[in-house]
C-alpha cells in the first residue's frame, strides 16, 4: 500500500530531526569526556596539593608560557579539583613578562655665565657619578633648550645601574660642570628643569663714578 506524499514528508522531517538530535548528543558526550579527562589529568600529591600533569606547556618560539594550576581547597576536598589556566607572555629564556617601566623626561633652558648656552652643549643626567642619559642643546626660537629621557633602572641587573628609580634624586651637568639644579626621577613624568652654570649675573663696570 502506497504512503501518501504528505505523510512521507512528515516522516522524512521526523527522521532528520532525530538525526540532528543524535549528532548533538554525540558532541555533548564527547565534550563531557574531554572535561572528565582534564580533571583526571590533575594528580593529588602527598601534601594534598594538585600537580598538573597535563595542559602544562611552554611554547618558547611564540613567547607564550601556559600552565594549569588547581586549588582543591576551593571545593573542600582534593578529589574535586578546580582547574584554571594561568597565561603569561615571556621573552625567550626569561621569566614572566613584565611591562616596561616608562622613562622620566626633563626639559628646560640652559644658561652658562648668564648667557644662553651654545647650540650643541652636552647635558648629562645621572646619580652619584653614574650617567643615565645625555643629550645636547638646540635652539627653540632664540632660546637654547634641552630635552632628555632618563630610562628606568633594570631591577634584574643588580650590579649595574642603567637608570633611575622612583623618587631618586638626579644630578645634571652642563659640559661636565655640575649644576645646582636637581630633580627627582618619577616614571612617566615630564618635568621642567632649567639649568644654569657659572656666574648668573651680568657684570657692568663703573664708569666716571656711575654704573
Amino acid at each position: 500500500m502506497s504512503i501518501p506524499a504528505q505523510e512521507r514528508l512528515v516522516r522524512k522531517d521526523s527522521h532528520e530531526q532525530g538525526g540532528t538530535a543524535f549528532i548533538v548528543m554525540e558532541i555533548t558526550t564527547t565534550l563531557i569526556s574531554l572535561l572528565v579527562g582534564l580533571a583526571l589529568a590533575c594528580q593529588t600529591t602527598s601534601k594534598g596539593e594538585m600537580m598538573p600533569s597535563l595542559l602544562e606547556s611552554s611554547i618558547v618560539g611564540n613567547d607564550i608560557i601556559s600552565s594549569a594550576e588547581s586549588d582543591p581547597s576551593s571545593f573542600g576536598t582534593a578529589d574535586t579539583p578546580s582547574l584554571s589556566l594561568d597565561l603569561a607572555i615571556a621573552p625567550p629564556g626569561e621569566g614572566p613578562f613584565r611591562p616596561p617601566i616608562l622613562p622620566a623626561s626633563f626639559f628646560g633652558a640652559v644658561t652658562i655665565d648668564g648667557s644662553g648656552a651654545p647650540e650643541g652643549t652636552i647635558i648629562t643626567v645621572g646619580s652619584d657619578g653614574t650617567p643615565y642619559a645625555n643629550t645636547t642643546t638646540f635652539l627653540c626660537g632664540d632660546v637654547p633648550v634641552y630635552r632628555v629621557d632618563v630610562p628606568a633602572d633594570n631591577p634584574l641587573t643588580t650590579q649595574v645601574r642603567e637608570g633611575g628609580t622612583e623618587g631618586e634624586m638626579l644630578e645634571f651637568t652642563v659640559n661636565g660642570t655640575t649644576t645646582a639644579q636637581k630633580a627627582r626621577w618619577y616614571s612617566a613624568s615630564n618635568q621642567k628643569c632649567s639649568l644654569m652654570v657659572g656666574d648668573s649675573f651680568v657684570y657692568i663696570p663703573f664708569i666716571n663714578g656711575t654704573q
